[in-house]
């Protein structure tokens, strides 16, 4: 891809068919190729990836729905400690392979995480794992909104709170599909009222850096009722390599962000119970299916 202009590579690969494949650029490019001939088929110019002020967006991998492809972008300065109080998308249309529109929402403070979910794409305003609100407690809650293939903006009669839905001022991470209209995200949770929580406090403040104050959650959709998976280990786990068997949910538990040593499993969505289960060598446990 380097003929191409791609100089560092990311993890924005989406495959729609043995012979049909999208990579999404840091330039904002889409690359075309085929995954079983191994070959480039071109590049489809993207969405204008500058704002001044900013470096370039955080985004993740084009998500299909029905003919569109979209992608999620997210600008913030970590150096200003600012970012742009919106959510973004750019949708491609897969037939003609061309841009189609980008779309934005003020109703959603920053986030990139979006998903395929009952002929929609869903996009996560969660904040940036809420540090946002931390330094700008004026910004939206973290929230969820959705686009339908075809529009022309993200639905106005669809806005999930995720603050009030889940009870928690805090959003992290995911939500990945576990069926059934579930996702599995990261809340705040600590032992205390969430209204105890200082930013101005150090040790608050690490601990909210180092993960100690979130808890895996399950998400239901269409009305954002959470459960919280009060036995789930959280150190070292992300949603991003979740997987389904059977019709359960596994998440890999990473030794030290390397290989995966355990899992957890989801036992109970309803009561909130999980499992720590299967030990393994490092890197033995794959990704075996992904579920809308």
């Amino acid at each position: 891809m380097a003929n191409l202009g791609v100089t560092s590579s990311n993890d924005t690969t989406t495959f729609l068919s043995p012979t049909r494949a999208f990579y999404f650029d840091f330039s904002g490019q889409l690359i075309v190729f085929d995954p079983e001939a191994m070959e480039l088929v071109g590049a489809i110019d993207g969405p204008d990836m500058q704002r001044e002020g900013f470096p370039g967006p955080r985004f993740s991998p084009p998500v299909l729905v029905g003919d569109e492809l979209y992608v999620s972008l997210a600008w913030a300065n970590i150096d200003t400690i600012d970012l742009i109080p919106s959510v973004t998308v750019a949708v491609f249309w897969v037939s003609e392979e061309r841009l189609l529109r980008v779309v934005e929402d003020a109703r959603c403070a920053y986030g990139h995480r979006g998903f395929a979910h009952d002929g929609a794409f869903y996009l996560v305003g969660e904040g940036g794992d809420g540090a946002g609100n931390l330094v700008e407690p004026d910004l939206p809650p973290p929230c969820l909104v959705r686009i339908r293939e075809g529009e022309e903006q993200f639905d106005p009669d669809f806005y999930l709170n995720l603050a009030e839905s889940t009870g928690r001022p805090f959003v992290a991470n995911g939500p990945v599909g576990i069926g059934e209209g579930r996702f599995l995200t990261m809340v705040y949770d600590d032992e205390e009222e969430p209204s105890s929580f200082d930013p101005s406090n150090v040790l608050d403040l690490i601990r909210f850096i180092n993960g100690e104050l979130w808890r895996w959650s399950v998400l239901t959709l269409p009305g954002g009722e959470t459960t919280v998976l009060r036995d789930a280990p959280l150190t070292g786990t992300n949603p991003f390599d979740a997987f389904v068997v059977d019709d359960i949910a596994y998440v890999p538990v990473l030794a030290s962000n390397g290989g995966s040593s355990q899992v957890f499993r989801v036992d109970d969505v309803a009561r909130g119970t999980s499992t720590p289960t299967i030990e393994s060598p490092a890197g033995e446990i794959v990704t075996l299916e992904r579920v809308r």
